[in-house]
């Protein structure tokens, strides 16, 4: 194991040194695709080596009982996007495939796939229909380098003013700002795996309609559906097949609300929404109100904050859940200035997102993302935490985080080092769930458009 982690990492080096050489000139036909913001487009391409503390399917249950040791993984992706922005419509679409190699438990290796849809359409100059789908097919060991929502928003190329707009009035003047915001999420964070196990299956669409009343006045109304479940392992045998968590989670949601400007930096918002969450530990109707005050603060920060009620209504009777409205309340905040962007967040609400049967959840999140214009390097980090509460399996408290330095070699090539952390403290189906899993990858990115690709 030692002799293939040394192979690998001398390889990478050898692999940097000789990118590093090369004239850089060369690379500018290499690009099949378009380069084009419009489109069909090669954003990147990348090859990376990872080592594991613990082999990620001990770590999510999925080894029954055995003790796995280490390992470590080679693999490669590639992300093809088209855009498509006209006058009155915008669509883009995002599609990655990766495959990990897994050097000491080679039943591991897994190839995955995601994909992101978004369609905005302006129907008039005061009506706006948009749909946005997502779908992923992961395993651990890909989803623990997945951005998040918030590392997508302090990773794109926006101004101050397009991320507050975006963020407090949620009006978009930026395309890559309105894809990622208003899109059905890809993969909410790494700690969903250890619910479903060590492979997910997922797919989400949103769609919504608004109305702008005035410039200071909207109206909207969004509907929505997703579909989570743990795929089985094609190499294990159905008969010795683990028993996750949550073996599937189906949720249909509707809301519908307003946002009023008081003044250009202020703005307050109203919304009510109900959905239906059926698993195998839950069935039941989940009812909400809230009220949202945002607030562009001075030149570089904007802040969030709202509060409301939720109510639970079991259709089945699984777990003993809280009768009666329960407080729901949360905020945001957010800094940016030509180098540093920072974003945080930290909710309560009721019930759960997995059908886990939990009265309530607490979910705090952030990112952080540093680029000085002109610098070769870059680095980014991406953090979570949440707790689910009154589980018929007791607290869970789950901690995710990851740390990337990326630095140019070139006008095309980058090299990044990322290193993940997932950790679950919670009482998840026994002590052989607990435990934390350590990950590094060293990656190759090769990017036609040019810059720091992380």
């Amino acid at each position: 194991m030692r002799r293939q982690i040394l192979v690998l990492v001398s390889s990478a080096t050898i692999g940097i040194n000789f990118l590093h050489a090369q004239n850089e000139a060369g690379f500018n036909n290499v690009n099949p695709l378009s380069s084009d913001q419009g489109g069909i487009r090669l954003k990147n391409m990348s090859l990376f080596m990872t080592y594991y503390s613990v082999a990620p399917e001990a770590f999510t249950g999925g080894a029954n009982g055995v003790s796995l040791m280490g390992d470590a993984g080679v693999g490669g992706s590639a992300t093809l996007a088209y855009s498509r922005f006209r006058e009155r419509s915008k669509l883009s679409i995002v599609y990655t495939p990766s495959y990990v190699k897994r050097l000491r438990y080679s039943d591991g290796s897994t190839p995955n796939q995601t994909l992101s849809l978004n369609w905005r359409r302006n129907l008039t100059q005061r009506w706006t229909y948009t749909v946005a789908a997502s779908g992923i097919d992961m395993s651990l060991s890909d989803a623990l380098f997945a951005p998040t929502r918030f590392a997508d928003v302090v990773a794109a190329p926006a101004t101050f003013e397009e991320l507050a707009s975006a963020m407090v009035a949620g009006k978009f003047t930026n395309n890559e700002l309105a894809a990622i915001l208003t899109g059905a999420p890809v993969l909410e964070s790494p700690e969903k795996m250890l619910f479903y196990g060590n492979r997910v299956l997922s797919a989400s669409i949103i769609t919504g309609l608004s109305y702008s009343r005035s410039s200071r006045l909207t109206f909207y109304v969004n509907g929505a559906a997703n579909r989570s479940q743990n795929l089985k392992d094609p190499n294990t045998p159905a008969t010795v097949q683990p028993t996750y968590l949550a073996a599937r989670t189906t949720t249909e949601s509707a809301s519908m609300g307003m946002g009023y400007s008081l003044s250009p930096r202020t703005r307050l918002g109203v919304d009510f929404s109900s959905s239906r969450t059926t698993s195998n530990l839950q069935d039941a109707y989940t009812s909400t109100s809230n009220v949202s005050l945002g607030r562009t603060m001075g030149v570089n920060w904007f802040l969030q904050i709202h509060g409301g009620i939720g109510v639970i209504d079991e259709l089945r009777q699984y777990s003993s859940l809280p009768a009666g409205p329960q407080y729901q309340a949360g905020g945001s905040i957010g800094y940016k200035t030509h180098a540093h962007t920072f974003i945080a967040a930290i909710d309560r609400s009721v019930s759960d997102s997995y059908g886990l049967g939990a009265a309530d959840s607490l979910v705090g999140s952030g990112a952080w993302n540093w680029r000085r214009p002109g610098s070769s390097w870059s680095m980014s980090s991406n953090f979570g935490q949440q707790r689910l509460t009154g589980t018929r399996f007791g607290d869970i408290s789950t901690w995710f985080a990851t740390a990337v330095f990326a630095r140019r070699v070139g006008v095309h090539t980058a090299v990044s080092t990322q290193y993940a952390y997932l950790s679950n403290t919670g009482l998840v189906g026994g002590p052989n769930w607990q435990g934390s899993l350590h990950t590094v990858r060293v990656s190759i990115v090769w990017s036609p458009n040019g810059g720091i690709a992380q």
